[in-house]
C-alpha cells in the first residue's frame, strides 16, 4: 500500500502550496475543511499522516483529529496552527493524541522532515499489528489442529459452537463478533488434559464418576489458563473459564453491545453448548430453543431468542467415497475414522486439516486403517449431478 498524506486547512492556497512544493516526495491528498476530510478518511486506504490547521470554520483542527483518530487510528496525526498558546497545544495532544505540533510559518525542510517520521511511525504500528495478527492466527491454528487430533469429538463440537456464537453475534450486531467466535473454537481445548475414555462418556451422555466429574468441572480453567498469557486473547480465555457460570441477569438498560464482554461472551457459549446438547441428543431446533426460553434464570433469553434461524444442517452436498491419498484439505467427512481397533481418529463432520491428513495417511501407512473414507463435498464441486455414494 503506498503511503499517503491528507492535508486540511480551510485556506486553499496554503494547500495547494504545500501540494505544489512536495508533491515530489509525497503522495498528497487535501481537504478544504473538518468534514471534507473525514469524508476523504471514510473513502480511501488508512492515512499513513493525516495534518490538519488548528483555526478552521465549523469544525477546528482538535476536533477534527480527535475524529479523524476514530476512523483511522494508525494515522500519524499532526497539528499545523499559528497558535503557540500551551492550552491549545495540551487540548490537541489529549483529545487527538498529536503526534507532532508544528508552528506556523513551518520551514518547508522541517514540515517534510516531519511528514517521513510520521509515515515512518505508521508503518511501525501497522508492521507490528500484522506481526501480532499473524502470531495470534498461528497460536490459535496450532491449538485447533492439536485439539482435532489430540480430542475429535470436543473439536466438532467446538465447530459447531462456533457457528452458533457467530450466528447470535450476527442477530444482536455485536461489536468485536470474532471474539464471541473464536471462544467458541477454543472452548474446547480444555478437553485435551481429558483420558478418552472420558471424553467417549461425556458425548455418549453417560453417567460419570466422581473423578470424572471433576475432571469435567475442570476443562473451562484449563483452556483459560493455556490461552491467557496469549496477546489479544486475554477476553477469550475469560469467556472459556465462566462459560459454565450460573446466569446473572444484567441490567435492563444496558444493549448486548455495551455489556461486560467477557460476562455476555461466557452466557452465549454457555447457551450454545447447551443448545448444541439438546439438538445433538435429537431434540428439533425449535423445542429446543422453547424449552431453553422456560430456564429464564439458566439462560439469558435474549441470546436464546438470537439463535432463532440458527442453520444446522449443510445442504447441496453429495456424498461420496474417496481413498485416503486422495483426500484434500478442506473436505468434509460423512463417516467417523477409527482404526480396525475401535479407537476414534477423526469425527464425523469435521473439515480435513493438514495435519489430520497426515495422521490419516499416517496410520494407513501403518495397516491400522482402512484406505477408504466416506466424505461429503458441495455439488458444484462433485463432478455431476445426482447423489450418490460410490461402492466401496
Amino acid at each position: 500500500m503506498t503511503d499517503k498524506v491528507l492535508l486540511v486547512d480551510d485556506d486553499t492556497h496554503i494547500l495547494q502550496a504545500f501540494k505544489r512544493n512536495l508533491r515530489k516526495q509525497f503522495k498528497i491528498d487535501t481537504a478544504s475543511g473538518g468534514k471534507e476530510g473525514l469524508d476523504a478518511i471514510s473513502a480511501n486506504d488508512p492515512y499513513s499522516v493525516i495534518v490538519s490547521d488548528m483555526q478552521m470554520p465549523e469544525m477546528n483542527g482538535i476536533l477534527f483529529l480527535s475524529k479523524a483518530k476514530e476512523l483511522s487510528p494508525d494515522s500519524a496525526r499532526i497539528m499545523l496552527t499559528g497558535n503557540a498558546d500551551m492550552e491549545t497545544a495540551i487540548q490537541a495532544v489529549n483529545k487527538g493524541n498529536i503526534f507532532r505540533f508544528l508552528i506556523k510559518p513551518c520551514p518547508q525542510e522541517i514540515f517534510a522532515d516531519t511528514l517521513k517520521a510520521g509515515i515512518k511511525q505508521f508503518q511501525l504500528i501497522t508492521a507490528e499489528r500484522e506481526l501480532l495478527e499473524k502470531t495470534l492466527s498461528g497460536s490459535v491454528k496450532v491449538l485447533v489442529d492439536i485439539l482435532s487430533i489430540v480430542s475429535p469429538m470436543a473439536f466438532s463440537r467446538s465447530v459447531r459452537l462456533r457457528s452458533y456464537s457467530r450466528h447470535v453475534a450476527r442477530q444482536l450486531e455485536l461489536p468485536d463478533a470474532w471474539r464471541y467466535e473464536l471462544a467458541a473454537l477454543l472452548s474446547q481445548i480444555g478437553c485435551v488434559t481429558f483420558p478418552p475414555e472420558t471424553i467417549e462418556k461425556i458425548y455418549a451422555g453417560q453417567e460419570l464418576t466422581d473423578g470424572e466429574q471433576e475432571i469435567f468441572k475442570s476443562y473451562p480453567k484449563t483452556g483459560s489458563d493455556l490461552l491467557i498469557k496469549i496477546p489479544r486473547l486475554q477476553p477469550v480465555a475469560l469467556m472459556i473459564e465462566k462459560q459454565h457460570n450460573s446466569f446473572e441477569k444484567y441490567e435492563s438498560s444496558k444493549a448486548p453491545k455495551d455489556q461486560d464482554i467477557t460476562n455476555f461472551g461466557a452466557q452465549i457459549l454457555k447457551v450454545a453448548y447447551e443448545f448444541d446438547e439438546k439438538v445433538s441428543r435429537g431434540t428439533p431446533v425449535h423445542k429446543a430453543i422453547d424449552k431453553m426460553l422456560e430456564q429464564r434464570d439458566e439462560f439469558d433469553p435474549l441470546i436464546v431468542k438470537a439463535l432463532r434461524g440458527v442453520d444446522i444442517e449443510k445442504s447441496e452436498f453429495v456424498l461420496q467415497i474417496r481413498r485416503i491419498q486422495d483426500l484434500e484439505i478442506g473436505i468434509t467427512l460423512d463417516e467417523s475414522v477409527s482404526t480396525k481397533t475401535g479407537t476414534l481418529l477423526i469425527q464425523k463432520g469435521q473439515e480435513i486439516s493438514f495435519p489430520m491428513l497426515k495422521l490419516l495417511k499416517n496410520y494407513l501407512r501403518n495397516g491400522l486403517i482402512t484406505d477408504k473414507v466416506r466424505v461429503s463435498i458441495p455439488r458444484n464441486e462433485a463432478g455431476f449431478t445426482q447423489n450418490r455414494v460410490d461402492s466401496r
